[in-house]
């Protein structure tokens, strides 16, 4: 509910599904979402990039180990570098694979 309240209608350049699934089974998919929390013992491990449909691809792990606020702090820096750099109507897991996820990991721990 928390990302709902913070993210539901935020302007971006095309569409941008986040998924939480409490446990490693990922009921919620998040592995096939543009942003994913999935919960571990230690922690949010905080996957990017994925899309389902036509063009499908998996997501990447960015970061694990997270508090809550560290896991909205680093979705915070991810929307801001998408709305930045992203071309219309293009999901974030093709903005990655334009730059580069090490250039795109860089750009999220910097911000």
């Amino acid at each position: 509910m928390r990302l709902d309240g913070r993210y539901h209608g935020l302007e971006l350049p095309g569409k941008c599904k986040i998924g939480v699934s409490g446990c490693s089974n990922q009921c919620a998919e998040t592995c096939i979402k543009d942003i994913g929390l999935v919960g571990m013992p230690s922690g949010w491990r905080l996957l990017v990039g994925g899309n389902g449909g036509g063009l499908p691809r998996l997501s990447q792990e960015l970061a694990r180990d997270l508090t809550d606020e560290q896991a909205m702090d680093m979705i915070d820096k991810i929307l801001e570098i998408y709305k930045t750099n992203a071309k219309a109507h293009q999901r974030i897991g093709a903005m990655i694979e334009k730059m580069g996820f090490e250039e795109f990991k860089k750009l999220v721990s910097s911000e």
